[in-house]
C-alpha cells in the first residue's frame, strides 16, 4: 500500500525539483533582465543629459553668434552714417562753392561793360610813360622795398 505512496511522492518530488530548478532559471532570466533594464535606464538618462549638453551648447553658440552678427551689423550701420553725414557736409560745401562762383560770375558780367568801356578809353589815350629808375622810383605794392641796414 505504501508503494503507490512513495512513487506518487517521488514524482512529485521530481516535478518540485524540476519546478524549482525551473524557478531557479527564470530568477536568473529575470535579474539579467533587472539589470539589462536598469544599464538602459542609466544609458538613457547619460543620453538625456548628453543631449541637453548639446543643446544648451547650441543655444549659447548661436546666441554669441547673433551677438556677432548684431555688434558687426551696428559697426556697419555706424560707417554708413558717418560716410552719408561726411558726404552731406561735402555735398553742402560744393553747394556753397558753386553759389560763391555764380556770384562772382554775375559780378563780372555786371563788371564786364565797365572794364570793356575803361580797356577802349585806355587805348585812346598815350602810351604810358616808362616807370621811373632810381632810388625815387615807385614800387608795386607787391614787391616792397627790401630793408638793407644802414
Amino acid at each position: 500500500d505504501a508503494a503507490p505512496l512513495v512513487e506518487r511522492f517521488n514524482a512529485l518530488s521530481a516535478e518540485l525539483r524540476a519546478a524549482r530548478a525551473e524557478n531557479a532559471e527564470l530568477e536568473v532570466d529575470l535579474e539579467r533582465a533587472s539589470e539589462a533594464k536598469t544599464s538602459s535606464e542609466v544609458a538613457l538618462v547619460d543620453e538625456e543629459a548628453r543631449a541637453q549638453a548639446g543643446v544648451l551648447k547650441a543655444h549659447a553658440s548661436a546666441q554669441l553668434d547673433v551677438s556677432a552678427t548684431i555688434a558687426a551689423a551696428q559697426a556697419t550701420v555706424e560707417q554708413v552714417v558717418r560716410e552719408a553725414a561726411h558726404e552731406e557736409r561735402r555735398a553742402e560745401i560744393l553747394a556753397r562753392s558753386l553759389q560763391n562762383h555764380r556770384v562772382a560770375l554775375e559780378l563780372l558780367q555786371l563788371a564786364d561793360p565797365a572794364i570793356e568801356h575803361l580797356v577802349a578809353e585806355h587805348k585812346l589815350t598815350d602810351a604810358p610813360a616808362a616807370p621811373a629808375k632810381g632810388a625815387g622810383a615807385r614800387r608795386s605794392p607787391w614787391r616792397p622795398r627790401r630793408w638793407r641796414p644802414r
